[in-house]
């Protein structure tokens, strides 16, 4: 039986499965749990925290960096 790709991009690739909506809404239900908004809240405040703490870490190293021009290297700290 020979079947032409035009078929599969007709009937298969194209359309849109909304069993695929509701698998994901388990996959979430399954990590929230009944507190959708508590997951998410935790889950968005951990990426902004993340990335203010890497920006924080930028800036250290800058601060750290600029004391070595302002300063003697005897004279900076190496641990704060």
């Amino acid at each position: 039986m020979h079947v032409s790709v035009s078929y599969y991009l007709s009937h298969s690739a194209c359309e849109v499965h909304w069993c695929i909506l509701k698998k994901d809404n388990l996959f979430i239900r399954g990590l929230a749990g009944t507190h959708i908004f508590l997951f998410w809240s935790f889950f968005i405040g951990g990426l902004l925290f993340f990335n203010a703490l890497l920006a924080m870490q930028t800036w250290f190293m800058g601060y750290w960096a600029e004391q070595y021009e302002i300063y003697p290297p005897e004279q900076v700290s190496v641990t704060s």
